[in-house]
Order: C-alpha cells, then structure tokens, then sequence
C-alpha cells in the first residue's frame, strides 16, 4: 500500500468514527433516560394513593381534581 493511501486511512478514520461515536453517545443516553424515568414514574405511582375527589378542594395540597382523581399539581 503506497504511503499516499495510508495517510488518507489514518486521517479519515477519525473523521468517520468521531461523528458516529457522537451519535451512538446521544442514543444511548437517550435509552438511559428514558429507562430512569420510567423506574421513576413508578415508583411514584406505587408510593401515592389512588385519592378520589369531585372538586379540587377534596384534594390535599399542591394537588388538583382531574376526572375524578386528585393528581400533582404540575409547576
């Protein structure tokens, strides 16, 4: 292999893998977002109590009356 083509290789590999490294970086974190907000969301689901209601005043405080159900009062 002539010394012209194996410096193309090793300049241009980088050039390639970086931007697929990036990316493969963005889903992954992805995935383990989206895993950790899950395992969030129930744990909350398990640890607060179904509460029924029919006005937002039979809720506790910072909850709010949605089809019968109070539920967080989101920010």
């Amino acid at each position: 292999m002539e010394w012209k083509m194996l410096l193309a290789l090793v300049l241009g590999t980088p050039v390639i893998i970086i931007p697929v490294a990036f990316i493969w970086y963005i889903n992954i974190g992805g995935i383990f977002e989206v895993i950790r907000r899950r395992r969030v969301a129930r744990t909350l689901e398990k640890a607060l109590p179904d509460i029924t209601c029919s006005l937002d005043t039979d809720c506790p405080e910072g909850y709010v009356c949605v089809e019968g159900y109070c539920v967080p009062l989101k920010a």
